[in-house]
């Protein structure tokens, strides 16, 4: 489990008139990660629940999205995975999951520059499969 609190800010004695005490952009204030494992014989299953608050995505604090998606509030998402694995014959492991089980659609970032202008999406439903060998 791991949990971070921020409410950053410009202080008082910032320069620039227009950001004094503002939020600072990309910063959200509450990130969230909670996990759990269930263990049976060689058999593991691992599922992890993230939550990111929403935040600004320029120091001006901007709220409402600019025609260009440049600035604006980068909406809280959250996100689901679950993994499972399997050891056997003690060096060999397999090992399987879905990233973003919920297939959310969601966004990281406002860019102004390359790639954008616009919206830096995140990952959709992605799946994996590896297999691993103890040497």
């Amino acid at each position: 489990t791991s949990y971070s609190f921020t409410d950053a800010r410009y202080d008082n004695d910032y320069k620039d008139e227009n950001i004094k005490g503002k939020k600072i952009e990309n910063a959200p204030t509450n990130i969230l990660r909670v996990g759990s494992t269930f263990i049976y014989g060689n058999f593991k299953i691992t599922n992890q629940f993230s939550y990111v608050d929403d935040c600004y995505s320029d120091a001006g604090n901007t709220k409402t999205p600019a025609s260009n998606a440049q600035t604006g509030i980068i909406p809280s998402y959250r996100i689901f995975d679950l993994s499972a694995s399997f050891d056997f014959k003690k060096t060999f492991n397999i090992k399987a999951g879905i990233n973003n089980l919920s297939d959310e659609e969601y966004f990281t970032r406002r860019s102004s520059g390359y790639p954008g202008p616009g919206l830096l999406p995140g990952d959709g439903r992605t799946f994996f499969v590896t297999l691993g060998a103890k040497l």
